[in-house]
C-alpha cells in the first residue's frame, strides 16, 4: 500500500522560527574575535534595545567604555544640579547649558550605541549561541526596554500629577488662612 507524502509530513515536527541557514548550517561564530561581523548582524540599521537600555545594555553587552562614558555624563550631570560648582546665583545661570549638554551627548551616545553598538558588541563579546541566539537576545534588549520606558513614563506623569495637585492643596490652604499683621 502507497504513502502518500501528507502523511509523512504529518510524522515529521516543524521547528519555528525557522532557521536563518538552509539546511541548519550557521556559518563559522565569529563572536567575540573582533574580525568580521555576519551580514545578518551588521544590517541591523537600529537597535531599540540599545537606545532605551543606554548604559545596561552597553555593560551587559560588553561595551564597558560607553558605559563609563555614561557614568561619566550622569556624575557631570548630578554635581551641577546640586550646584557643586559655584555658588547658588551662578548655578542658576550656568545650570540650564550644562544640563542640555549633558542630554545632548547623552542622546548622541545612545544614538552611537543604536546604530554601531550592536555590531561592536558581536565583535567585543562571545555568543555561545551563534547568530540566532544573538539576534533573538537582541529582540528580547528591545522588547523589555521598551516595557520599562512605557511604565517608567507613566509612573512619571502620575508622580507629576500627584505633585502638582499636592501643591495647589498646599497653596489653597495658605491662601485661607487669615492675614496676620
Amino acid at each position: 500500500m502507497p504513502t502518500d507524502d501528507i502523511d509523512n509530513q504529518a510524522d515529521t515536527p516543524s521547528t519555528w522560527p525557522p532557521p536563518i541557514y538552509p539546511d541548519d548550517v550557521e556559518p563559522e561564530n565569529t563572536s567575540g574575535t573582533n574580525t568580521t561581523v555576519p551580514v545578518e548582524v551588521s544590517t541591523i540599521r537600529w537597535n531599540w534595545g540599545a537606545f532605551l537600555g543606554g548604559p545596561f545594555w552597553a555593560m551587559f553587552n560588553g561595551l564597558i567604555n560607553y558605559f563609563w562614558c555614561f557614568a561619566g555624563l550622569g556624575a557631570v550631570g548630578g554635581l551641577l544640579a546640586f550646584g557643586a560648582f559655584g555658588s547658588f546665583y551662578s548655578a542658576l545661570y550656568v545650570l540650564p547649558a550644562e544640563i542640555l549638554t549633558c542630554f545632548v551627548l547623552d542622546l548622541w551616545l545612545r544614538c552611537q550605541l543604536a546604530t554601531k553598538g550592536t555590531s561592536e558588541s558581536w565583535k567585543r563579546l562571545h555568543r555561545p549561541k551563534g547568530v540566532q541566539g544573538f539576534l533573538t537576545e537582541q529582540a528580547v534588549w528591545s522588547r523589555v526596554m521598551a516595557s520599562v520606558t512605557i511604565v517608567s513614563t507613566i509612573l512619571l506623569i502620575r508622580f507629576v500629577y500627584y505633585l502638582v495637585l499636592g501643591i495647589q492643596s498646599i497653596i489653597r490652604a495658605f491662601q485661607s488662612l487669615p492675614a496676620s499683621h
